[in-house]
Parts: structure tokens; C-alpha cells; sequence
């Protein structure tokens, strides 16, 4: 499921839809039911479309050696891992 709906948010992005078009023309409309509890559908499609634009501005980086200041940057993460990792720590 998560696959999948990225993949399909991410070639509605490579097509040119705007995020409201995506919306509006129910792009995950088979996922709709799974979309009524902690996550609406329209907030995924938002959270999935960030995350492609994430992935798609940002160039793979160079190997460095890990220091404090470039292991976990909070802004350098993608926002479906930050949603990742505030998840975990409310459970």
C-alpha cells in the first residue's frame, strides 16, 4: 500500500498534476477506506507529494564520515520518515 501510493502520487506529480487535482480526482480512490482513521486521504496525498519534491530537489549526497551535525538532521529527512518517527514516539 505504501508503495504503491507513492508510486502512484509520484507519477501524477511527473505528469504535472497539481496536489487539488490529485485530490479532486480521487487518485487513491481504492485506498479511500483505509483513509478515515489516523490519516485522510487528501492529508497522504499532501504527505506523499512532499516527499517526492523532497526526494526529487534534494541530490543523492557524498559519503562523508557520520559526525553529530549530518547524522540525523531533522531537516534533511524526507517528511513521510519524519511522520515515521513521530509516530513511533507516540506509541
Amino acid at each position: 500500500m505504501l508503495k504503491d501510493t507513492r508510486a502512484l502520487v509520484a507519477k501524477a506529480a511527473q505528469d504535472g498534476k497539481a496536489i487539488e487535482q490529485m485530490k479532486q480526482e480521487h487518485l487513491l480512490a481504492k485506498y479511500e477506506e483505509l483513509g478515515k482513521g489516523f490519516i485522510k486521504t487528501d492529508a497522504w496525498i499532501e504527505l506523499l507529494s512532499a516527499d517526492v519534491q523532497h526526494k526529487d530537489a534534494e541530490a543523492l549526497p557524498t559519503r562523508t564520515t557520520a559526525t553529530p551535525t549530518n547524522v540525523l538532521a531533522p531537516s534533511k529527512l524526507s517528511p513521510l520518515i519524519r511522520l515515521s518517527c513521530h509516530a513511533r514516539v507516540l506509541h
